[in-house]
């Protein structure tokens, strides 16, 4: 195909042309006007991503999106495109994110049993990805400096006391949730610019002491774990303003500080389609008394006039 614009035809029966597409390479770029129509209507324009809708069809039968990928196939000799499969190999994997900037360095979805040291040669990755694997432990990861996100759902852990959390500063999003853990180490408190984390259907029993240095901390979930006193180890978390702690059936809810109590009610309430209509409809009787005395104020200094010993500041 040649730079500018080009015409490529089309036969229904191999000798008569039914349609042309004309587009440039430029326009293919940057996905902008395309032109679909007869030789007769070929000033019919339309932008392929606002314009016109996927189903809405031009005069010649064809959806705005139907001509979009007849264009592209055109552009590449008619091949079509393929979505790019993910390599089930380690080594490609973390060639993969060493190729692309060693930001996002995805694992997932590979079995791995104990986590793999050749990750040592993308030190500077900010998200690690390891979701779906059969690991029991973790090894530390202390080298990975520059950890913004980390997730390790799915993957049967029961041990993180060798991670290292100490060194990673800049963690803001920690997902640990489906697995075996009973307990937390105690060096995960040390996260203070974390502001995520997931802990949801483990086997937690309690939490560790020291919490509130975790003062970037605004979700939190450990909903369905084997939670029984929570104490006041969540009360002074200051930014802490989503608390899931729903299937935890020991939980003794009396021995919850009355914060975290807020924030317990406030999500048991949002779980529940009925809670959630009697809250709806408390806020709204609210709003109806409201506006029911500021009326009766108004109609008070109108028609009655000031109280005694007040000014009528009416005209």
């Amino acid at each position: 195909m040649q730079a500018g614009s080009s015409k490529l035809s089309k036969a229904a029966n191999g000798s008569t042309p039914t349609f042309f597409v004309e587009v440039s390479r430029t326009q293919i770029a940057k996905s902008t006007y395309i032109c679909v129509g007869s030789p007769s209507s070929s000033e019919q324009f339309f932008k392929g991503r606002d314009r016109y809708s996927r189903r809405r069809k031009t005069k010649n039968g064809l959806t705005g999106l139907q001509a979009i990928m007849l264009t592209l196939r055109a552009a590449t000799g008619g091949k079509k495109i393929k979505k790019k499969e993910r390599s089930t190999n380690l080594l490609d994997r973390i060639e993969e994110c060493d190729r692309a900037g060693q930001h996002t360095l995805d694992l997932a979805h590979l079995n791995l049993e104990d986590f793999p040291q050749e990750t040592i040669i993308v030190p500077s990755i900010h998200v690690l990805l390891a979701y779906r694997n059969a690991f029991t432990k973790i090894t530390s990861l202390s080298g990975f400096r520059q950890l913004e996100k980390i997730d390790l759902s799915r993957c049967n852990i029961s041990n993180l006391d060798e991670v290292g959390f100490l060194s990673l500063h800049h963690l803001g999003e920690l997902n640990l949730s489906r697995n075996s853990l009973t307990h937390l180490p105690p060096d995960i408190v040390r996260l203070v610019n974390l502001e995520k984390l997931l802990l949801d259907r483990n086997q937690l029993e309690s939490f560790p002491e020291g919490m509130i240095s975790m003062r970037s901390l605004k979700l939190l979930d450990a909903s369905f774990n084997c939670l029984t006193e929570v104490g006041s180890s969540l009360e002074k978390i200051p930014l802490l303003d989503d608390l899931n702690l729903s299937g935890n059936p020991n939980l003794i809810t009396k021995t919850l500080g009355l914060r975290t109590r807020r924030l317990f009610d406030k999500r048991a309430l949002m779980s529940s389609k009925a809670e959630r209509r009697i809250l709806v409809q408390r806020a709204l009787n609210v709003q109806r008394n409201v506006l029911t005395r500021e009326q009766q104020a108004i109609f008070r200094e109108i028609y009655q006039g000031p109280d005694p010993g007040e000014v009528d500041v009416l005209p």
